[in-house]
């Protein structure tokens, strides 16, 4: 197996050297980025589910709707897993990143379906390769970018019951495997029934840049264009 090699989600900044205003504007960009970044957001995997004629949660049919909702504080994350795609997973090439997150960092959670209902008590970490484990994966750092894959799986016993919310995929040979998180989703309630494998989608509640940033965006344009400018003038006064 390949040495998998270790690179933090956190990542070390050096302190800015000023130019001007420009750079000022410039580093109040960054902190305000670094605020939004901070906050915590609000995660829904949404999709349909086929129960295959049985009862789940006390529902049945072909396309029975669910949402689940995580809110997520980053700050309160104790994770440090990352891989970033082209990097091996127990002897697989990553297809993906693998952002690992902790439980710890889950300050609401709505993970029901019909009167089935999962916490983050029931969550069972995932370890994609030895001595890697997390919580929660994503292929993104949720604080800066909306997921498109979720990896995670809660556990009751002793109901027996079950939710798988992503997995990871191992595909190709074993001298050319690959590794990435795929959106399915299945749902065991206990010994009463379990839908069919099913697909979702993932959306967030990641900041937008606000008014803020958009000023400071602007003010550091405008700050720059009347430099060019002023220099320019300056030119043509000294060639004249």
């Amino acid at each position: 197996m390949k040495e998998m090699s270790f690179w933090p989600k956190t990542r070390s900044t050096s302190r800015p050297r000023l130019y001007g205003s420009t750079s000022f504007f410039a580093v109040l960009l960054c902190a305000s980025s670094a605020a939004h970044a901070a906050a915590p957001v609000t995660l829904t995997f949404s999709g349909m589910y086929d129960t295959q004629g049985t009862t789940v949660g006390g529902l049945t049919g072909s396309a029975v709707p669910f949402s689940y909702q995580i809110t997520y504080d980053p700050a309160l994350d104790t994770n440090t897993w990352f891989f970033p795609a082209g990097s091996t997973l127990d002897g697989a090439t990553a297809l993906n990143d693998w952002y690992g997150y902790s439980a710890s960092g889950i300050t609401a959670s709505n993970i029901t379906f019909g009167t089935q209902t999962f916490t983050v008590a029931d969550l069972e970490p995932r370890v994609p390769q030895v001595g890697v484990e997390a919580d929660l994966w994503f292929d993104t750092d949720i604080s800066q970018v909306a997921p498109t894959r979720a990896y995670a799986f809660f556990f009751q016993f002793p109901s027996l019951s079950a939710l798988e919310l992503g997995e990871g995929v191992v595909s190709g040979t074993e001298t050319g495997a690959s590794v990435e998180i795929v959106n399915q989703t299945r749902l065991v309630d206990g010994s009463a029934g379990a839908t069919d494998v099913a697909s979702f989608i993932i959306t967030s509640t990641v900041p937008e840049p606000g008014a803020t940033d958009l000023a400071l965006v602007a003010a550091a344009g405008v700050l720059s264009s009347r430099r060019r400018l002023m220099r320019g003038r300056a030119r043509s006064a000294v060639g004249g």
